[in-house]
């Protein structure tokens, strides 16, 4: 959280150390869990991400807590970190709301469903900027622009290269989408999400484009500033994002988009 104020950035042995506290306890008390209930946990990685997060916020507030109540102005700043943090955090519960929409419709009504992601992108959006000053504003609307844009372009690249990675891995019976997927299938899934990606990089160059003319400067500088400068949240964030999406439908943790979790009722009938 401390990370995107300059005056509470922690160390990195700070975030390391941090990070292995709450990612330490939070798998064992996810073991704990399925001792005591099932295994897999029905959306496992959704049910360790309270404790988690409350971790992480104690060990911030423990290392940065001394300086915040000595200077009061620091703690505006932890409030628009926080706010962006519950906005992330919210992220995680709604997607797999999402996907479950998406996976219970076909044809045509699954098209329209996509429509729904962008609306969830917005509110994201416009919750973060009731934090921005005015003045800041514009520059915000545009970082997001793009990031997001780069984002979309380098993201269904990264993913390809990890399904054929996967593919030709052991560990592939435990995700449900490459477990009876033929070679000649996962060619033709990888292309369409390169098509995808190839799409998304003209819309960035379109939107790059655009935004120069309406207001007089590159938004690409300002796309490699972002990414020159910030380059350490920007990686990690894509990779946090990154490593979300690829766990979610891993068999041991326990999404089922159905809500049937058939593992549970033959669990029972034993």
């Amino acid at each position: 959280m401390g990370q995107s104020a300059p005056r509470l950035k922690l160390t990195p042995r700070q975030v390391i150390l941090s990070a292995l506290f709450a990612s330490g306890v939070s798998v064992a008390f996810i073991v704990m869990m399925c001792v005591l209930t099932v295994f897999p946990l029905p959306f496992g990685l959704l049910v360790v991400a309270p404790p988690n997060v409350i971790l992480i916020t104690a060990c911030f507030v423990y290392i940065s807590g001394p300086r915040w109540r000595a200077d009061p102005l620091l703690w505006g700043e932890v409030k628009r970190q926080l706010s962006v943090f519950n906005c992330q955090v919210a992220l995680t519960f709604i997607y797999p709301i999402y996907i479950y929409g998406f996976v219970s419709l076909t044809g045509i009504h699954q098209a329209m469903f996509v429509v729904i992601l962008p609306v969830i992108q917005l509110i994201a959006k416009n919750w973060r900027a009731l934090f921005i000053h005015k003045s800041a504003r514009v520059l915000f609307i545009t970082e997001y622009l793009v990031l997001i844009e780069y984002v979309e372009v380098v993201l269904p690249i990264v993913y390809s290269a990890h399904q054929v990675i996967l593919y030709n891995m052991p560990n592939r019976a435990f995700y449900p989408a490459l477990a009876e997927v033929s070679r000649a299938e996962l060619v033709s899934s990888v292309k369409n999400v390169l098509v995808y990606s190839s799409l998304e990089f003209v819309s960035l160059i379109l939107a790059l484009v655009v935004l120069k003319r309406m207001l007089r400067f590159s938004t690409l500088h300002q796309l490699a500033f972002v990414l020159e400068t910030q380059a350490s949240m920007v990686q990690s964030k894509l990779t946090t994002l990154f490593v979300y999406v690829m766990q979610v439908p891993l068999t041991h943790l326990g999404a089922d988009f159905t809500f049937k979790f058939a593992w549970i009722h033959t669990d029972d009938d034993q």
